[in-house]
């Protein structure tokens, strides 16, 4: 999974750092109907700056969730699982990918 995200990203897996966790108890997400995720990114470029310049960081914070659904791909940060269900969406439903994108 860190792969698959460091290649959306530009950047090199060992600078990806994921955490999962669960959401027992939150509605459907919690019933497993669903999955959700939260990705939050920080981002520095030293490189190419002048001397003494100052260093580029981006932040941001993304969520994105669907409802699992038979006859779906279960796929999360661009890796398919396999499960009996996927996640459900107009596009493949990668939340993963989704909150990061965001």
């Amino acid at each position: 999974m860190r792969r698959a995200i460091a290649e959306a990203l530009g950047s090199l897996p060992g600078a990806v750092s994921v955490k999962a966790t669960t959401n027992e108890g939150l509605g459907a997400i919690g019933r497993g109907e669903g999955s959700a995720a939260f990705a939050v990114g920080l981002r520095v470029a030293a490189a190419g700056r002048p001397a003494g310049g100052a260093v580029v960081m981006r932040i941001g914070v993304g969520y994105d969730v669907h409802r699992l659904a038979p006859g779906r791909p279960l796929v999360l940060g661009g890796v398919t699982i396999p499960y009996e269900r996927g996640l459900d969406g107009h596009s493949d439903a990668d939340v993963v990918l989704h909150a990061l994108a965001d």
